[in-house]
């Protein structure tokens, strides 16, 4: 660990989940015990209350763990040399950042987020990684970053990074170089649909209890049934298949709602028009990729053309893997750009 540096999530991403968790857990065993056991007229508020923290919590500790970013920032000995390096690591893929990429970092202080680490890749390619809980701590840390680098051998140049996707992500994004399109589909809004079901049940629980209105183990099924295939039905939609295609002059995005296989599809024509949501985008100005620790899914914006500090004109979600969108915004871009050059998706080697 002597020469490793590791960034963890701030600290409100990474207790916020758990504590609510394992609080409405609690709530919902004490709750049970005095419904059955004790016959207390509190007994169902706990029970919603229960279910109410535990499914908030279920959902943070879902989502998080699929947006969040690890930061291995390292310093490796290769025969007589050191080698300096950033790996970007989340359970879509890992992104590592060696040579003169490592060069591109800096320490921001964000109205938003406060202190961030930010890095700036080839491609217009806008990251932060990582938030520090104090601009003292983020001080330290930067200090520390910047000892590492120290006596490390750097190349003259340094080619864009190809992230490494997981196989399952791998599996999800298909490129289509004929018609320079690329298609995915993110499954993490399906993930959290039963969860949410359970957050908005014991919501809807607590507010009829606020109205007095007499809860039997019927209407409790029911209004449960209900939410979870109202939420079940919103994470197909959110989940369905989604592509952007890259034209002179425009962009085209959209989505075939409740269709996730893309195994063997040739071209866009190959999928059903039924329930198609398409929009085509005038592209009169930059395309870049942006991360913000705010929101940490990762969105394609179009800024006006030599205005930076303009506000973006279209903003495109993308995929809630980092890995996952820089491969997506980098294959749009090879397709139809001045650059990066053609990359492809590439497993993870284990």
């Amino acid at each position: 660990m002597q020469d490793r540096v590791r960034l963890l999530p701030s600290r409100s991403s990474t207790i916020g989940g758990p504590v609510l968790f394992m609080s409405g857990l609690a709530f919902l065993s004490a709750g049970l015990y005095y419904l059955e056991i004790e016959h207390l007229p509190s007994a169902p508020m706990l029970v919603s209350l229960g279910l109410l923290a535990a499914g908030l919590g279920s959902t943070i500790l879902i989502y998080m763990r699929r947006v969040s970013v690890r930061v291995l920032i390292q310093k490796k000995k290769e025969g007589n040399q050191f080698r300096f390096r950033i790996l970007l690591a989340d359970p879509g893929g890992q992104i590592p950042l060696s040579g003169d990429l490592t060069q591109n970092k800096e320490l921001r202080i964000s109205p938003r987020s406060g202190a961030v680490l930010f890095l700036r890749l080839p491609g217009n390619i806008f990251l932060e990684v990582h938030r520090f809980s104090s601009r003292r701590e983020a001080g330290k840390k930067f200090v520390k970053i910047e000892a590492l680098q120290k006596d490390c051998i750097l190349p003259a140049q340094s080619q864009p990074p190809v992230p490494h996707l997981q196989k399952r992500t791998y599996k999800r994004l298909s490129i289509l170089p004929d018609q320079r399109t690329v298609i995915w589909s993110d499954p993490v809004a399906l993930e959290t649909a039963l969860p949410l079901a359970v957050f908005f049940s014991g919501m809807v629980y607590l507010v009829l209890h606020g109205l007095d209105v007499p809860l039997d183990a019927l209407l409790r099924g029911a209004i449960f049934l209900a939410l979870g295939l109202i939420t079940l039905l919103g994470g197909l939609v959110s989940s369905s298949v989604r592509y952007i295609r890259m034209q002179k002059g425009e962009l085209e995005t959209g989505r075939f709602l409740l269709r996730y296989r893309l195994k063997d599809r040739k071209s866009l024509e190959e999928f059903s028009p039924f329930l198609q949501q398409k929009e085509i985008i005038p592209s009169s100005g930059v395309w870049q990729l942006w991360r913000e620790e705010i929101l940490p899914t990762s969105e394609l914006r179009l800024y006006p053309d030599g205005n930076a500090d303009a506000r973006p004109i279209r903003r495109i979600r993308l995929h809630s893997s980092l890995a996952a969108s820089i491969s997506i915004f980098q294959n749009v871009q090879s397709l139809y750009g001045p650059q990066p050059p053609v990359l492809l998706t590439q497993k993870v080697d284990k």
